[in-house]
């Protein structure tokens, strides 16, 4: 697998009172790259959460998915949501370590994957309900059952 580089841009989005920066995951080493690759929305990840990004390469460099890489990052952007809310870091507040978290989340990644969770090829979900679960859902239920 090429590797993956983590870069903090500033948001063109932003918004006052908000997080300015965007963190994007790319192939490339260039922020310049990178910069571009967000503009043309050809990133494999970008949020305003750095612990997703960093939980991205993390989880590209342990384990292994069976789907392209920017199926899973979709997925895990997807989970945390795109909005100032990080969800994944209310999961994190129910696991015992960063280990911990990490494994729940791929066993999570994992079975959304093995359900036929997963972007078509417009980039959308057939079915959002796991997703909405997940948002609404008792975040120390996810940490047991993904555990």
């Amino acid at each position: 697998m090429d590797k993956l580089h983590l870069h903090t841009i500033k948001s063109p989005f932003s918004v006052t009172g908000h997080p300015k920066n965007l963190y994007v995951v790319s192939y490339s080493d260039n922020i310049n790259s990178a910069a571009k690759e967000l503009v043309d929305h050809e990133c494999l990840l970008y949020s305003r959460h750095k612990g997703v990004a960093s939980d991205l390469i993390y989880l590209a460099e342990t384990n292994e998915f069976g789907v392209d890489l920017s199926d899973v990052a979709f997925i895990l952007r997807s989970l945390d949501s795109t909005s100032y809310t990080s969800y994944l870091e209310h999961l994190k507040k129910h696991c015992r370590n960063e280990d911990d978290y990490h494994q729940i989340l791929a066993n999570l990644i994992k079975h959304y994957i093995e359900k036929g969770y997963v972007p078509d090829e417009s980039g959308h979900f057939e079915d959002y309900s796991p997703y909405h679960d997940f948002h609404c859902g008792n975040k120390e239920y996810f940490a047991h059952k993904y555990r």
